[in-house]
């Protein structure tokens, strides 16, 4: 081995910050692009704000680079042990998985981008629950007009090249300086634990007993900016992490009242004195007599993919975009007070056809436990009258898991986008929502009575290409 008069302290601490400088460029440039390819032109963003999301970036960045630094620290031990004998193999262990990390960090970071574009936040957690179902994810995420993979694609390639290079030319440095003696060893073991220690202060976010939180990053009154300062790896992984928190919550509280309790306290809220409760294990069970003879009505449910109340007239939308729904609106009955469900449409979904409220965490349909167990359903109640219960939906009713939900609480008859043919496919999701009612009409009428059918809409959905013809 070579030698010099440098210490492998300064060695090794040099070799760490050209790795910091450069993880942090790779953020600065994403920041810059995100900015670049999102800012809102239509609002005015005063600079020294726009400045100031660069340096509380800078906390979130720091966060990211001191957990790439303590992991990379961990294996570079393994390539300081194992470098005086066999350097070619040190380096691989080093740069192969030091490498794939660079590689997701920076992949996240620019794939923000188009998702920030598409969804209005950043990534998070949620985005973990649709592995499953990649085609349509693909079909939202990569359908902007102006959207061009390439470009993403080659940044990351150019960025992950150089960072690759520049992490291969400074291990060959090292193997060339490095001293193995007592005392050079000793140094190495200090420098290596005071650059783990400040990586777990700077992935905490700073020497404060409180761990760094997204909250940290809401410092203006414009909620763009407080996007943009968070860092979305950080925000896919504090997210994740407080999601598994809820759940270990969540479970932790299971049955802290008694069941008498919830019995009396639910009977309360509903005040029905007329009631004859029926059950002890649903204390909601129970006959209300109206005095009425029973009419089995056709009962239809139209869900509506994205229709929120900001864009309807008759709810007072700036913009009067629902003409035909303010004159059903008019002849029929308008809710105006209500409790939301949730903002996905798999948590609206259980709450219309089995009463269940949006939870915190993941929704019933996807659950693993609970949503494995069947519920005292809308569509079961009818069932038990004698309808005939379907769910009719333009796309693939397996997102979300949405048929086996269904079929779980009692809906016999799945229409989706394979009942369609190839024609009909005219979009991204599948069958856009004229030929849906149009399917739904002739199924409907070809089924035995009475029925119960939930028709889900499609065509408002991102990306919201609409058939032109």
């Amino acid at each position: 081995m070579l030698k010099n008069n440098q210490n492998n302290c300064f060695i090794i601490l040099k070799f760490f910050i050209k790795q910091y400088v450069y993880l942090y460029f790779m953020m600065v440039i994403s920041r810059i692009y995100f900015l670049y390819r999102t800012f809102p032109k239509e609002i005015k963003i005063p600079k020294e704000i726009v400045y100031e999301g660069f340096k509380i970036g800078w906390i979130f960045d720091n966060s990211i680079i001191g957990s790439f630094i303590v992991i990379t620290s961990l294996l570079f031990i393994i390539f300081y042990i194992l470098n005086k004998k066999n350097y070619k193999m040190a380096k691989n262990i080093y740069m192969i998985p030091t490498s794939i990390l660079f590689l997701i960090i920076c992949s996240l970071s620019f794939g923000n981008v188009e998702y920030f574009r598409e969804f209005g936040f950043n990534v998070n957690s949620s985005i973990l629950n649709y592995f499953g179902d990649t085609n349509e994810i693909i079909a939202t995420f990569f359908s902007g007009n102006d959207y061009n993979p390439v470009t993403n694609l080659s940044i990351i390639f150019i960025l992950t090249l150089g960072f690759i290079k520049l992490t291969k030319k400074n291990l060959e440095k090292i193997n060339l300086n490095l001293k193995f003696d007592f005392f050079s060893n000793l140094k190495a073991i200090v420098s290596i634990l005071v650059i783990i220690t400040l990586g777990v202060f700077s992935s905490r976010g700073g020497f404060s007993e409180a761990v760094l939180d997204w909250g940290r990053g809401y410092y203006s009154e414009y909620s763009y900016m407080n996007q943009f300062a968070i860092n979305p790896v950080f925000s896919l992984g504090r997210s994740y992490y407080n999601l598994k928190k809820e759940q270990r919550k969540g479970r932790a509280l299971e049955r802290t009242f008694s069941i008498d309790e919830l019995k009396y306290n639910i009977r309360e809220i509903v005040e029905d004195q007329q009631a004859q409760y029926i059950s002890d294990k649903n204390p909601l069970l129970r006959i209300t007599d109206t005095k009425k003879n029973q009419k089995n009505y056709n009962v239809v449910i139209v869900l509506m993919e994205s229709f929120m109340s900001k864009y309807i007239g008759v709810q007072g939308a700036q913009i009067d975009l629902t003409p035909n729904f303010n004159k059903l609106a008019k002849e029929g009955v308008l809710f105006n007070n209500f409790y939301a469900t949730g903002t996905r449409s798999n948590r609206g979904i259980a709450s219309v056809t089995v009463s269940y409220p949006s939870p915190k965490v993941i929704s019933v349909t996807k659950e693993f436990t609970a949503g494995q167990k069947a519920f005292f359903s809308l569509p079961k109640i009818l069932k038990e009258r004698g309808y005939e219960t379907s769910f009719i939906y333009g796309g693939d009713a397996e997102f979300d898991n949405m048929a086996g939900f269904l079929k779980l609480n009692g809906v016999d008859n799945i229409v989706d986008e394979r009942n369609f043919s190839k024609d009909d496919k005219t979009i991204k999701w599948g069958v856009p929502d004229d030929k849906l009612f149009e399917k739904s009409i002739d199924y409907l009428n070809n089924i035995k009575k009475p029925f119960f059918a939930t028709i889900f809409t499609l065509s408002n959905h991102a990306p919201y290409d609409i058939d032109s013809n």
